[in-house]
């Protein structure tokens, strides 16, 4: 996070002229990222908040992070509906193209874009690191219940979703 860029505030000068089309649309868009800005802040910390948490196996701590991630990504994803609706009125059909457009008329928006957008990326890295470790820490401990079951070496069936079951009963440690 250190490697942040700053976005501007509001008062930023972003060109309002008649020479810069769609200046309105550009004020749109730099206080919606002014609003994902700390949300997205706040995810990132949260990310890392679970991963920590997950390494050192503190459940308790990872439920409720995973609730406060999930209210944060529906704003997140609230902001971004709203940002979808405001370039579709403006005749923007793809990111590339407002970006281009951004980068003439409103290069202090499509500076935030971009922040924003390394900090998305940057977000869903972190993701992707907490479900490997949650994977392997489930099939871990899938592997102790297995033994503990009696069931170590039995053969696995996966169901639709990709979830491990066994395919037979063996004795358990318990019941021998």
């Amino acid at each position: 996070m250190a490697n942040q860029k700053v976005i501007p505030s509001r008062n930023a000068k972003t060109p309002s002229n008649s020479s810069n089309p769609n200046s309105a649309l550009w004020k749109q868009l730099q206080s919606i990222f002014e609003l994902d800005l700390p949300v997205t802040a706040q995810l990132l910390q949260l990310l890392e908040n679970e991963r920590t948490a997950l390494e050192k196996r503190n459940y308790d701590s990872v439920q409720s992070i995973i609730t406060d991630k999930q209210a944060l990504l529906e704003q997140l994803e609230k902001h971004a509906s709203v940002r979808q609706q405001v370039l579709v009125k403006a005749g923007f059909t793809d990111e590339k193209s407002t970006l281009a457009a951004a980068d003439q008329h409103a290069p202090t928006v499509a500076a935030a874009w971009r922040s924003l957008g390394e900090q998305w990326t940057r977000c869903q890295q972190l993701n992707e690191i907490n479900e490997r470790i949650s994977k392997r820490t489930r099939l871990v401990t899938s592997k102790i219940l297995d033994l503990l079951r009696g069931q170590a070496n039995q053969q696995k069936l996966y169901d639709d979703k990709g979830n491990a079951h066994n395919s037979g009963s063996g004795r358990s440690i318990t019941s021998a």
